[in-house]
């Protein structure tokens, strides 16, 4: 069986944009200092990206402007860690800007949405044995709403909002990805 890790993206593997809200072009993106941990998990493991991408529903930027950035942001991935995404699964609409991309409102975070597509898609997917980790509490919540493990990582640069985990419980909660590789390698361990 297989086994997956559905990532969330700006904050989680790279940093967030210091002058925008939204991570889209690519020399704003940049991979988190322990990026290359992941590869420890890359033989055990498919990656994919679980992102909103709610600022293509507010109209800050295009769709095609989120593929460049992200076609980036997997260069950046292989060529500075070696790492192969499987694929992104964006959601594009925003609930501030409803009529806009509403095909797209059923995949927003914490809906599992998208991760049930996919484990429908390949049923060689052990669920049980599959991750989402994020910064936010939106990525534990999808977690469990797919019934997967999850690991939070506490980020202090991120909002207070999305910090907050009352009735959450993820698997794991660290400070940075080198934690959450460490305690996901050792889970099956504890």
């Amino acid at each position: 069986m297989k086994k997956v890790i559905f990532w969330d993206r700006d904050g989680t593997l790279t940093h967030h944009c210091k002058t925008s809200k939204y991570t889209v072009h690519g020399p704003q993106i940049k991979l988190k200092d322990d990026i290359k941990y992941l590869k420890e998990l890359e033989n055990e493991f498919d990656f994919y990206i679980l992102t909103n991408a709610g600022g293509i529903g507010r109209g800050f930027f295009t769709q095609e402007e989120f593929w460049k950035g992200e076609e980036y942001f997997e260069l950046l991935m292989k060529l500075e860690a070696d790492i192969t995404i499987k694929e992104c699964l964006p959601a594009f609409w925003h609930p501030k800007n409803p009529d806009n991309l509403p095909e797209f409102k059923k995949y927003r975070k914490p809906s599992p949405a998208r991760i049930l597509e996919i484990l429908e898609k390949n049923p060689e997917i052990d669920s049980s044995q599959s991750w989402v980790v994020g910064d936010s509490n939106v990525d534990i919540e999808v977690a469990k709403n797919a019934g997967l493990k999850s690991f939070f990582i506490q980020d202090e640069n991120n909002d207070e909002k999305y910090q907050n985990l009352t009735n959450l419980s993820p698997t794991g909660i660290g400070k940075n990805l080198k934690e959450a590789v460490k305690f996901i390698k050792n889970y099956k361990n504890l």
